[in-house]
């Protein structure tokens, strides 16, 4: 081996057998990491032409779908400050990689999976992307990329940086470890005063380090008329027009809690229909033979299968890429990822751009800054498990508060607007040269 390892490749080392032998049993029972695996160890760098990139790019990395979010406001930007660069988006997880290349044409040149952070790995990627700007989305920390790339002469900002309580709490205990490839950051770019002062903290000073917001409300979301929703509800074969609940970005346990609230609607709204959007593409198939055990009148989009009987109300949405979009059919948007622990919340501004009345669970503590901006003042309603059904009927029954609230939730996502603007701001500060 050429480079000796450090402190970072024995430390990651000594997790690797554990961490391989759970990755090779989600391979073999859930299909997980086929696609991602033998990228995360460099397999196909090889086989890249390195012409593109001769004269450097602009590396972003974003893990997952979430990230790919943020990064689709940057993105158009990055292009106009930095042609002609080439530029990088790099994914760690399978559902982060189908989201960033089905980005529109023209957003990023490569779509590639982020390797393992081990020294001889990442020294490979830096020699053949050779980043003269490398952009992580929100913490996405990794010492031994932060060092090795900064060592390379490119600037590093993190953007839409955000350090919850429960992960401030982790590197203060690394504090002394990890102080140094943190400093290697040019510049960070937090969302909020809480993640300032944490981020500060591990630092020890606030010198680069700016609240510039959430660029993921930066990024433009369609308005759908009512011919574009005719033809979206055609595509995914659902009735259309009707009373549509749209239940996103659900993780397990949590489906049973909002097919139990849906039992307590029909019995008030019998016509009405919900689309159940799992989270993660490797449960799709879980989710339908939960349906089939629950014995309910169900549809799977992909293939139009039934079961339970004729005239389905739950439509399983087991495709990627059309959440966003549906969120505009909906008459009540619920927002999944809140009502089990563990999770912390998704993006629940997504249906508030809509003008969709939103409900989320009592648990966000991932996404607190959303938490606060879509607040049962500005429109937002929080439910718990129980509560649930009676939310979705009240918002269902009474028209004019679901317009409401979803007229302030909108209002409430445009207020918030323009992080990604403030964001080049600081990159343009430090990138003169470039």
């Amino acid at each position: 081996m050429k480079f000796p390892l450090n402190v970072y490749d024995l430390a990651y080392l000594t997790i690797l057998p554990p961490a391989a032998a759970m990755v090779g049993y989600k391979m073999v029972r859930h299909g997980k990491y086929r696609e991602s695996a033998p990228a995360l160890i460099g397999l196909g760098l090889a086989n890249e032409d390195p012409a593109p990139w001769q004269n450097g790019s602009v590396w972003v990395h974003a893990v997952s779908v979430g990230e790919v979010i943020a990064a689709r406001a940057m993105l158009p930007l990055l292009r106009e400050r930095f042609a002609p660069l080439p530029i990088l988006l790099t994914t760690h997880t399978e559902t982060g990689q189908a989201a960033a290349r089905a980005l529109p044409d023209g957003m990023a040149d490569a779509v590639r999976y982020y390797p393992l952070d081990l020294s001889w790995i990442m020294r490979k990627y830096v020699k053949l992307y050779k980043p003269k700007v490398f952009i992580p989305m929100e913490t996405e920390l990794w010492p031994n990329a932060l060092d090795i790339i900064a060592e390379s002469g490119a600037k590093i900002f993190t953007l839409n940086g955000k350090i919850s309580e429960k992960s401030f709490r982790s590197y203060k205990k690394l504090k002394g470890i990890i102080q140094r490839p943190l400093s290697r950051i040019t510049a960070f770019c937090v969302q909020t005063d809480a993640d300032r002062d944490r981020v500060a903290d591990l630092l020890g000073s606030d010198k680069n380090v700016h609240v510039t917001g959430n660029c993921k409300f930066d990024v433009e979301i369609p308005i759908l008329d009512y011919d574009a929703k005719a033809a979206l509800a055609g595509e995914l074969k659902l009735p259309w027009p009707t009373r549509l609940i749209v239940a996103g970005s659900t993780h397990p346990g949590e489906e049973n809690i909002i097919l139990d609230a849906f039992d307590a609607v029909r019995k008030n709204f019998p016509e009405a229909h919900i689309a159940l959007v799992p989270r993660h593409p490797e449960r799709f198939q879980e989710v339908w033979t939960l349906l089939k055990n629950r014995g309910v009148s169900a549809r799977r989009v992909s293939d139009n299968a039934t079961s339970g009987g004729a005239d389905p109300h739950i439509h399983l949405i087991d495709c990627m890429g059309v959440l966003t979009k549906l969120y505009g059919l909906a008459e009540v948007a619920i927002v999944a990822g809140s009502f089990v622990n563990g999770i912390g919340g998704h993006n629940i501004l997504e249906p508030a751009a809509h003008g969709v009345p939103v409900i989320y669970g009592p648990d966000m503590k991932g996404q607190r800054d959303m938490a606060r901006i879509l607040s049962p003042d500005n429109g937002g309603t929080i439910a718990t498990p129980a509560s649930l059904g009676a939310a979705i009927n009240h918002l269902l029954g009474n028209p004019s508060i679901a317009l409401e609230n979803g007229t302030r939730g909108r209002n409430a996502y445009e207020a918030n607007r323009g992080s990604a603007s403030r964001n080049m701001k600081i990159i343009n500060k430090y990138c003169e040269e470039i």
